[in-house]
C-alpha cells in the first residue's frame, strides 16, 4: 500500500514537471506573437461595437461585416501609425543632418536659456553643474542619438514592414 502511495506521488510529480517544462517551451515558442496577440486583441475591444453595428445593419453577412471591420481597421489605425512612425524617423535623420552640416548647433540651445532665465544658470551652479560642461554634453548627445537614429534608419523601416506583418497576423 505504502509502495503504490509513492508511486502515485512520483508521477504526479513527474507529470507536474513534464507539464512544467512543456509549458514553458509553449510559451517560449509563442514569444514572437506575443505583440500581435496584445494587440491583436486591443484592436478586437475597439473596434467591437462597430462590428456589432455592422453587423445588425448588413443582416448578418459575416463575411461582408469582417471585411468592412477590417478596412476600418486599417484607414483608421495603420495608415496613420506607420506615416507617424516615417515622419518620425524622416525628421530624427534631417534633425541629424542639420547638427551635423552645423545648421543646428546644440550649444546654442543651452547659452539662449542661459541667458534668458538666468536662474536656471544660478540653480545649476549651486547643484554643481557646470554650464560649459553642459553645452559639450547636449551636442554630443544630439549629435551620438542623430548617428544612431541615421544608422538605424533601415532597421526601423525593416521593423516598420514587420509591424505590418504582424497586423496581419492579427487578423
Amino acid at each position: 500500500m505504502q509502495e503504490k502511495i509513492r508511486q502515485a506521488k512520483m508521477e504526479l510529480r513527474t507529470f507536474l514537471l513534464c507539464l512544467l517544462v512543456v509549458s514553458v517551451c509553449f510559451f517560449w515558442l509563442l514569444k514572437p506573437f506575443f505583440g500581435p496577440i496584445f494587440w491583436a486583441c486591443a484592436i478586437a475591444i475597439i473596434f467591437y461595437p462597430i462590428q456589432t453595428k455592422l453587423l445588425k445593419r448588413l443582416n448578418g453577412r459575416r463575411n461582408l461585416t469582417a471585411l468592412l471591420t477590417l478596412l476600418l481597421c486599417i484607414v483608421i489605425v495603420v495608415i496613420p501609425v506607420v506615416g507617424v512612425v516615417s515622419s518620425a524617423v524622416g525628421e530624427g535623420v534631417n534633425i541629424y543632418q542639420k547638427i551635423e552640416s552645423g545648421e543646428i548647433k546644440p550649444g546654442q540651445y543651452v547659452e539662449k536659456l542661459r541667458a534668458a532665465f538666468p536662474v536656471v544658470e544660478d540653480a545649476l551652479t549651486r547643484f554643481g553643474v557646470d554650464i560649459n560642461n553642459l553645452k559639450e554634453n547636449v551636442a554630443s548627445i544630439a549629435m551620438s542619438s542623430g548617428k544612431i537614429l541615421a544608422q538605424q534608419t533601415l532597421t526601423i523601416g525593416q521593423n516598420t514592414f514587420l509591424i505590418l506583418v504582424d497586423i496581419f497576423l492579427m487578423h
